[in-house]
């Protein structure tokens, strides 16, 4: 038989919420500077760097955004399991005892 510890996993579903909270609020802010950058405003010289910069930042704050959305997908996951696995033993735990009455 397999026994969780239910409390460690709580917390690694509460850190992991609070991690992906944390990259979803850098996304936010990276693409909010990303709209920021003007390239047109890097003068003539350096307007394909500033092209590039803006487009780097957007490009980052989408996989920011992703990964912030893979930790949320696997925090729930691991709080669904957790949900699956404590009403198991919910109904193990009836089980043996309505056994326990039989034998009685």
């Amino acid at each position: 038989m397999v026994s969780i510890d239910t409390a460690a996993v709580q917390g690694i579903a509460t850190d992991l919420a609070v991690s992906g909270q944390s990259v979803l609020t850098s996304a936010k802010t990276l693409g909010t500077a990303a709209a920021q950058v003007d390239p047109a405003q890097t003068g003539q010289m350096y307007h394909e760097f500033g092209a590039k910069l803006s487009q780097a930042c957007v490009d980052a704050a989408g996989l920011l955004a992703r990964w912030g959305s893979s930790i949320e997908d696997c925090t729930n996951a691991l709080r669904w399991a957790l949900t699956v696995y404590e009403r198991q033993e919910q109904a193990n735990t009836a089980g043996v005892g309505a056994a326990g009455d039989v034998l009685v």
